[in-house]
């Protein structure tokens, strides 16, 4: 889901290294008509010939050889040529054809290499076609394979696909484009993937082997339109259960019986099958993998988690719509209350090989908020010693209160998320990557005094963050973890190591107080039994206290109506008496000095009040 939010692509590589050292190029194609011709190009066509381009690849590169890497041309059925200049074309890369016109491609025999995707940009192919003397690419029935490993799929294929039985491997971006695609039936494939399945939105139903060899948590996590997951074959790794997809209790081996597989590890609840009123999992499972239940779109009823459960996975719950998790009585491992689901206190060794193994303190981690269950604010509780990974990702709450006690915020934990303020305690060490990314309405972010990391790209994409704190003791900031913050201003220590982050990455930054904001929507509109309008300011630096003071005005008065005088507190009321248009003004007074630090103002409309 990870999703991380920035996924890696795979590409096949065409020749292992160039000489500069890079992987292989992309490449592209263009057609010559109906045969395979072997064409001649002057120096001035060089790299292109009728929208063939194309890059030469001289001796020491494997072989002397044409690595075709675009298609310019209109033909809607292209021959590959052979040669070009006299020289062997040997390669085909990644996005070599994005002509939205091309319905079919013939590969010929010189071609040893073709890449992962070289048409996953083309919408309209109906076949592939492979010289009957390439030894190494095949067509059968439109579909193009490298020995016995699907290469791609025409996007054009409707309904039902079943895969040839000798099927063993499946490329990723196989099915780029097959939208259509309703069901699909594979037998026992080397693995299944994310990238293997992207672009199978359309499919409602997955049969796949028992004895499939290696499946990643997030090979569904696009696939919308999913409602059941059916494993065929003898008992063996994976089994089946009402369309819910489980690794058993053992693996295949010669000497297995025929005795019904026991499902142990839930894989994957599929997105759109529906939870009328519960779900509950399997007795004999233990352990719930990562992306089980994510984004389950039409979950109106509970999950229920047997006793047995020891071990879930982080973003299981990702963007899960069921209405609360029961955990039964009997499992000390995990408890959910208020829309949140908690994991009792355990060592360290969920994070073997992380750097945030050495900030994770002892208490409950919490592992999920359950969106149905969302409120306008919600409080962690103090016995939360870490955030779990993707914990409140896409999480609908205004507000998250983060109590003393946590020590680390885990991977994506509050990403794309709609909180609007943001105070993290003294007791944090780490933020993790991408905690805070894509975060629209955060705009103001205070950090305790404790933050000792913070990971890539955890606040990137805040939109609109103008102001966040980040305390002397910051001694590690991943140089993306603003990207694209482009209202942004750091507080900083003078002298520190965020001072010198800032200056180094050209992030606008002050040493004194931060930018006094009013935490409110511009413009808000207020439509059902609005009498007062709370009003919110916050400008802190750390280093002294501050009163505020709030004042507002129809747009047209003269004078300004002080609501509260100075005061530690950071909030006001006003009660509008019509619909109109106000002006909003906020000092903020430093205590040490006497002196007014900063004047706010805003105009807000208030477009009709009912009584």
């Amino acid at each position: 889901m990870k999703n991380s939010i920035l996924r890696k692509l795979c590409a096949i590589s065409l020749a292992a290294v160039m000489l500069t050292g890079t992987a292989v190029c992309s490449l592209g194609v263009y057609a010559t008509g109906n045969e395979e011709e072997s064409v001649s190009v002057t120096e001035t066509e060089k790299n292109e010939y009728k929208g063939f381009i194309y890059e030469l690849k001289p001796d020491g590169y494997q072989k002397q050889g044409i690595c075709i890497v675009g298609y310019n041309g209109k033909a809607e059925d292209i021959v590959i040529p052979s040669a070009i200049n006299g020289i062997k074309v040997r390669w085909i890369g990644e996005d070599a054809f994005n002509s939205s016109s091309t319905r079919s491609i013939k590969i010929p025999a010189t071609v040893t290499e073709i890449a992962c995707g070289f048409t996953k940009n083309s919408r309209r192919i109906e076949n592939f076609y492979v010289d009957k003397n390439n030894t190494i690419f095949r067509s059968v029935d439109g579909l193009l394979y490298k020995g016995d490993d699907l290469l791609a799929v025409p996007p054009t294929k409707k309904g039902e696909l079943n895969l040839p039985e000798f099927t063993k491997g499946i490329m990723p971006y196989a099915f780029s484009g097959c939208y259509e695609l309703t069901q699909l039936t594979m037998g026992d494939v080397d693995s299944l993937s994310a990238d293997i399945l992207k672009g199978c939105r359309g499919l409602e139903r997955i049969n796949i082997g028992s004895r499939t060899g290696h499946i990643t948590p997030d090979f569904a996590d696009e696939l919308t339109c999913l409602e059941e997951i059916n494993v065929v074959g003898e008992p063996g790794k994976y089994c089946s259960v009402d369309g819910v997809l489980f690794r058993t209790s053992y693996g295949y081996s010669p000497e297995a019986d025929n005795e019904e597989a026991v499902p142990t590890d839930l894989i994957r609840y599929p997105m759109a099958k529906r939870i009328e009123f519960s779900y509950k999992i399997p007795d004999t499972v233990t352990t719930i993998w990562s992306s089980a239940f994510s984004e389950v779109r039409y979950g109106f009823g509970d999950i229920w988690i047997g006793r047995n459960v020891s071990l879930i996975m982080e973003g299981a719950f990702r963007k899960c719509r069921a209405n609360a998790i029961v955990v039964e009585k009997g499992n000390k491992n995990y408890r959910f209350n208020n829309g949140l689901l908690f994991e009792s206190n355990k060592d360290d060794s969920l994070y073997p090989f992380s750097e945030r193994r050495a900030y994770v303190k002892q208490g409950e981690t919490l592992i999920a908020a359950i969106r149905s269950s969302a409120k306008s604010k919600v409080v962690i509780p103090s016995t939360v010693g870490s955030i779990g990974d993707y914990a409140f990702y896409n999480f609908a709450a205004d507000e998250v209160v983060i109590s003393k006690g946590v020590g680390s915020i885990g991977r994506a934990a509050f990403a794309g998320s709609f909180i609007k303020t943001l105070r993290i305690p003294n007791s944090v060490r780490y933020i993790g990557d991408e905690a805070f990314a894509g975060c629209n309405d955060l705009i103001t972010a205070t950090m305790g005094a404790g933050v000792e990391s913070i990971g890539e790209n955890a606040f990137t994409a805040c939109s609109r963050l103008e102001n966040i704190k980040i305390p002397k003791k910051t001694m590690q900031i991943a140089d993306n973890a603003f990207d694209y913050c482009k209202s942004l201003t750091m507080c900083v220590k003078k002298g520190s190591y965020a001072e010198d982050y800032a200056k180094k990455n050209n992030i606008r930054y002050t040493n004194g107080a931060m930018s006094l904001k009013c935490l409110f929507d511009y413009n808000y509109i207020f439509t059902r039994n609005i009498e007062k309008l709370k009003l919110e300011a916050q400008g802190v630096d750390g280093s002294g206290s501050y009163e505020y003071a709030f004042y507002y005005k129809k747009s047209k008065s003269e004078k300004w109506v002080r609501t509260r005088d100075f005061s530690e507190k950071s909030a006001a009321i006003i009660s509008p008496k019509a619909a109109t248009d106000y002006d909003i003004m906020v000092k903020v007074r430093d205590t040490k000095t006497g002196k007014t630090r900063e004047v706010i103002k805003y105009g807000i409309q208030v477009h009709s009040i009912e009584r």
